[in-house]
């Protein structure tokens, strides 16, 4: 086969090289700020679950000495790859982050930390240098989504996670853009970053909760990576395209990557959603809309969800009953759905007990179906009522209703969160001022001290 020439992955830094800060319109700019609230506010919230509760305090105790911060634990004590996966990790633990159907992925659960840990390994260097954080960020999502958007279909398939394979490249982008980078030494990021391109759907079949560690330990290769080519380590520039590479062996051959310069709002960072309910993102559209058809749990007969195949077909999305674990019911459809009716909202008490007969009476009542000519996040919801009379949703997938499309929202949603969970809600005031510093000024150290305290 002809390779490309140049190399996919010298062609894709050279592309998002040229991304300035300033010449940005004001509705991506405006991006970068809304998600860094939702994925970076979400991480204190993530603490509350075991999985990152145990892990993040062993990277507290034993990855000392750096100059990153962990979530929780205190400001720019961790190593930078520590802190990485940390905050990672609290943020997808909470699994109210971000999500990108395109790429199957959460973007932002990887980029994020990985641009803020690197940024303040920069900033403790160098000091100011303007525009870092908000490149960094750009550039990271729109890499995942274009490599994802033609592989992360194939790769689920073949057993693999898109949210983890895909993501440790956009953030070694992220992390080797905020260090300063040449775009040589970025592209050996991105070699690098392969060695550690991993994650599969095992745990989603047996129950188990190791999958929250995925995009986490993404992240920590994405900082690891960046380190590395900075110090001089050198990859192959074919990684992704060459003989035996990531496509090759994730994807089952090489896919067609999507060269053209970035477009005035469309940058994949505009086409993540921001999740409201706590449920898998493919759920999210469905939880809205019968949030707004609202029908008394009492009076449903049954519920038809039609998903787009990446959707509907994805791991523990469709399963009814035998909810034996956490992760089995946060993924499942019908028992969001079972929620949403009986409770009209979703929170963490209802996965606390997962053998409840009410709820598992009204989600054996719903079914999740195929539908080819849907994509991404669209969804047809028909509610058939105990009377025959059937109530109809539909939702796209290029503005679903379900997303918080503005840092207003984000703020308003985490308060309420932060005080149902027992958090102080002015800890969302000093995280907005910490975002606000960050993107405006590149300087974190008001961020740091936001999520460390």
């Amino acid at each position: 086969m002809t390779q490309p020439d140049p190399a996919l992955a010298t062609a894709l830094v050279a592309l998002l090289d040229g991304l300035r800060p300033e010449d940005l319109a004001a509705p991506t700019r405006a991006a970068v700020a809304r998600n860094a609230l939702q994925v970076l506010g979400v991480a204190r919230l993530g603490l509350a679950n075991p999985v990152a509760a145990d892990a993040i305090r062993a990277v507290a105790e034993h990855e000392r000495g750096g100059q990153a911060t962990v979530v929780g634990h205190g400001v720019r004590g961790a190593t930078a790859s520590g802190a990485a996966f940390a905050n990672a990790l609290a943020s997808h633990a909470d699994f109210r982050e971000d999500t990108h159907s395109e790429s199957a992925s959460h973007p932002g659960v990887v980029v994020m930390p990985a641009a803020l840990a690197a940024l303040e390994v920069a900033r403790a260097e160098d000091g100011r240098r303007a525009g870092r954080f908000v490149k960094a960020v750009v550039a990271g999502h729109e890499l995942i989504g274009r490599l994802g958007r033609p592989a992360a279909l194939a790769t689920t398939e073949r057993g693999f996670r898109p949210a983890s394979v895909y993501t440790v490249f956009g953030g070694a982008l992220a992390a080797a853009v905020a260090l300063g980078c040449t775009p040589e030494e970025q592209v050996h990021a991105l070699a690098i970053a392969a060695q550690g391109a991993a994650g599969i759907n095992h745990p989603f079949a047996a129950g188990t909760e190791e999958w929250f560690l995925a995009p986490a330990f993404a992240a920590r290769h994405a900082v690891t990576a960046a380190l590395l080519a900075r110090s001089g380590v050198r990859g192959s520039a074919r990684v992704l395209e060459g003989t035996d590479g990531v496509f090759s062996a994730f994807a089952g051959g090489v896919v067609d990557v999507d060269l053209t310069p970035p477009v005035e709002g469309r940058f994949e960072i505009e086409r993540t959603r921001l999740k409201a309910a706590l449920t898998c993102g493919w759920n999210q559209s469905m939880v809205h809309q019968l949030r707004e058809l609202a029908p008394p749990a009492a009076e449903v007969r049954s519920v038809e969800v039609r998903m787009s195949p990446i959707a509907a077909e994805y791991p523990g999305v469709a399963r009814t009953s035998g909810f034996g674990s956490r992760s089995e019911a946060l993924l499942s459809a019908p028992y969001a759905a079972a929620l949403q009716l009986s409770r009209g909202s979703l929170d963490h008490s209802g996965y606390e007990r997962l053998d409840d007969p009410d709820l598992l009476a009204v989600a054996s009542r719903v079914t999740v179906a195929t539908d080819a000519n849907l994509e991404g996040y669209a969804t047809v919801v028909d509610v058939t009522l105990a009377s025959g009379e059937v109530l109809r949703s539909e939702d796209g997938n290029d503005k679903p209703r379900f997303s918080l499309d503005s840092s207003e929202r984000v703020i308003e949603t985490l308060g309420r969160n932060y005080a149902s969970a027992g958090l102080d809600p002015t800890l969302v005031d000093a995280l907005v001022a910490g975002v606000k510093d960050v993107v405006e000024g590149d300087d974190p150290t008001t961020l740091a001290e936001a999520l460390g305290g």
